[in-house]
């Protein structure tokens, strides 16, 4: 990253990976759902030992019929919030536009009643399948959503709080920063490459370069894809894609693409760090060795800002390069929409409510990754939707105002 601002040229707009890349994706997506499965399987239960016997859990029909009886209602209050008569059927309604107009009720949801609420909607829609308008594409809105949710529950290395010799527990991330100053990355990058003898160490430096560029979690690395095409009129002479995946599984979903982020406007530097980062997460990921890399550069990092910051109260980790992408996205003027997108947030409001401020950006930032169009689209009407319910919601208030 260098100190010279340039121009951001026009976002370049991409539908998604080419067949045989996707196809590759949801192969290793489903390869690792299926080792984790047979993982848990294979594990004795703590209080019957190895005598256990796995059992597959499957919905009650009682409990099919809560979740259809919950979408019926979910439905017709859809129905009366948008003028449309009671009767109206499913058939004449847009299913996307029903799933939009749900997740604007999202925020106002404890996290228990969303998850039965959003497999209520996925069944009800799943019920009315053949009558329907739009309903595979009202269902990956919350697929994607459960993939998201899932992504951010296993992000970070857990084991890596607190773990190493001399230090406190640490049961919360609130000891993480949610940026990196500029001269403190400096700093980091100049330790590992000249005072640190660690086999890890230019595994480590790609691993944070990459974060701050592209803002992927941790974890995320694992199974991201490059694709670099040339083409003369872009500004470098090619486009670049960086495909990143959830492989979460579950009951009739299947496995696929979970955003895509533009970064033709990375220089050849950056772009280079960006395939080094996915050429290591595919490395380690064939040779099944992802995890413990991780949890070795998380264990390296965590002693080169104990060297460097010895009486620092908080720390810096893997994650912490997220929340700087994040801050940067922010301090270049994007809207939450496209951060929403660019960093797979289900929320238009999770990057503004818990990630880096936008006062913590860099200052000498090149080139910056770019969402695609189809995925913003999707974003930008759950956005709109939710501002137009919050109106109509506000008009309904009695007015506390003296006469």
């Amino acid at each position: 990253m260098n100190d010279i601002l340039e121009p951001m040229p026009t976002p370049i707009m991409r539908p998604g990976p080419s067949p045989e890349t996707l196809d590759r994706l949801r192969a290793i997506a489903r390869e690792r759902f299926e080792a984790k499965k047979s993982a848990r399987e294979s594990t004795p239960s703590i209080v019957l030992g190895a005598e256990a016997t796995h059992v597959e859990t499957t919905a009650l029909s009682q409990t099919i019929e809560q979740y259809l009886r919950r979408g019926s209602q979910l439905f017709h209050r859809f129905l009366r919030e948008k003028a449309l008569p009671h009767e109206t059927p499913i058939s004449d309604v847009d299913a996307r536009d029903f799933v939009v107009w749900v997740f604007t009720l999202k925020p106002t949801w404890k996290a228990s009643t969303w998850r039965f609420t959003r497999q209520s909607v996925y069944r009800f829609l799943e019920n009315n399948l053949e009558e329907g308008v739009n309903i595979r594409e009202a269902q990956e809105y919350l697929e994607r959503d459960a993939e998201i949710r899932s992504q951010d529950g296993l992000s970070g290395n857990q084991r890596s709080r607190g773990t190493l010799k001399g230090t406190v527990k640490r049961s919360s991330s609130s000891l993480k920063m949610k940026k990196i100053p500029e001269q403190d990355f400096t700093r980091i990058l100049s330790w590992l490459r000249y005072k640190n003898r660690s086999q890890h160490s230019t595994a480590l430096s790609t691993w944070l370069q990459a974060g701050v560029l592209c803002g992927l979690r941790p974890s995320e690395w694992e199974l991201a894809d490059l694709e670099i095409v040339s083409d003369p009129r872009a500004i470098f002479g090619r486009r670049a894609w960086l495909y990143v995946i959830c492989a979460k599984a579950t009951n009739n979903r299947g496995f696929g693409v979970s955003r895509t982020l533009d970064i033709s406007a990375f220089n050849e530097d950056d772009l280079q760090c960006v395939k080094a980062m996915v050429e290591y997460g595919r490395k380690w990921h064939e040779a099944g060795t992802f995890a413990a890399n991780q949890d070795s550069c998380a264990h390296l990092l965590a002693r080169c800002v104990r060297t460097l910051w010895p009486k620092r109260k908080y720390g810096i980790s893997l994650y912490s390069a997220r929340h700087q992408a994040i801050s940067n996205w922010k301090s270049s003027g994007m809207t939450k929409a496209e951060i929403a997108v660019m960093a797979g947030h289900a929320s238009i409001m999770t990057a503004a409510e818990k990630y880096g401020r936008r006062v913590s950006g860099w200052k000498n930032i090149r080139g910056m990754p770019a969402a695609v169009k189809e995925e913003l689209q999707v974003a930008i009407e759950r956005e709109q939707a939710m501002l137009d319910r919050n109106l109509q919601v506000k008009k309904a208030k009695p007015s506390m105002a003296i006469k």
